[in-house]
């Protein structure tokens, strides 16, 4: 089969074609034919061997990167219960177990997958497992932003921001973004109620002090937006290379900063998916490339401004 790999850590050049065996299931996995694979900032993180992923993977390249996939169920193994052969579904990979999702097959714990929405395209789908329960996790696992609650979410056109704007719009909250200005229209058709320019002012003096932040920026941005919080409110910062220094500022003004590690849950993308399928969630993909396109899409991911998503488009 057809597949993106590194065969060792570097540029997006380091990303190559390459012919290589098609996986199979073990007793408790699946098959799936892939149909797209979401490109997050995970991969391009990865590849250039930084994070707890590389760490756990540089002995063992060359690697597949990619962890949100949608296709279709080619075979089960024999434990498996919760999806025949057919179906379509979506997830995340396991970040060290799996092959990664930049390929023609993976294989996977049928845990990990849970049906596709009905509504959109699998290639769209594949654009919702990370970001979406990043989001998800953020406002409502990890904090617990509900109705009323003044939320401002930081890079709100990313990947994870233009869902958790969403989501906290269904949840009842008053949603305040920070974007650039080209940005702004598209913030305010998804439902936020305000966005502020982070290139033409400071965000800590024009917004008015918020119950939650979910922080998509870390660093600086991440330390001064504690500033902003109220006494009894929280920030989950996104960031994991920023999440320590982020949480000290949390700690020096007295207010509740907590990291987060995502984990894998079917039910979340359960509802995600639901959402989608009644139409109360969209998710935007700024660019659909093909396998031989990966570079330009590790390119793209790394100037850290695209809007939305973006996708490689695999079946």
């Amino acid at each position: 089969m057809k597949a993106v790999i590194i065969e060792k850590f570097g540029e997006p050049s380091e990303l190559k074609l390459a012919d290589i065996e098609k996986p199979t299931p073990k007793s408790d996995e699946i098959l799936i034919k892939i149909a797209g694979a979401g490109v997050n900032p995970v991969d391009a993180k990865t590849r250039r061997g930084l994070g707890f992923v590389a760490e756990s993977i540089k002995n063992d390249l060359p690697w597949i990167p990619g962890f949100d996939v949608a296709g279709v169920v080619e075979s089960i193994g024999g434990d498996v219960t919760e999806f025949v052969v057919g179906d379509r579904v979506f997830g995340r990979l396991d970040f060290i177990a799996d092959t990664g999702g930049y390929c023609e097959y993976t294989t996977t714990k049928a845990k990990n997958m849970a049906k596709a929405p009905e509504n959109i395209e699998l290639v769209y789908a594949a654009a919702l497992p990370v970001a979406g329960m990043t989001a998800w996790q953020g406002l409502f696992s990890v904090g617990n932003v509900k109705e009323g609650d003044r939320v401002l979410i930081h890079a709100g056109a990313g990947g994870v921001g233009h869902l958790a704007v969403q989501f906290a719009k269904i949840k009842g909250a008053y949603v305040i973004c920070t974007a650039s200005k080209r940005n702004h229209s598209f913030l305010l058709e998804l439902g936020a109620d305000e966005v502020v320019d982070y290139n033409t002012c400071d965000f800590t003096n024009a917004i008015e002090p918020v119950d939650f932040i979910l922080d998509n920026m870390g660093f600086e941005v991440g330390e001064r937006s504690v500033n902003v919080l109220k006494p009894e409110g929280m920030m989950v910062t996104v960031p994991t290379i920023t999440a320590e220094r982020v949480c000290k500022a949390g700690e020096a003004k007295g207010v509740n900063v907590q990291g987060i590690k995502v984990e894998i849950s079917s039910d979340n993308l359960s509802e995600i998916a639901n959402l989608v399928d009644k139409g109360y969630l969209r998710v935007f993909v700024s660019n659909i490339y093909t396998l031989d396109q990966a570079v330009s899409a590790h390119i793209d991911i790394e100037t850290g401004s695209t809007r939305g998503k973006l996708v490689i488009g695999i079946a």
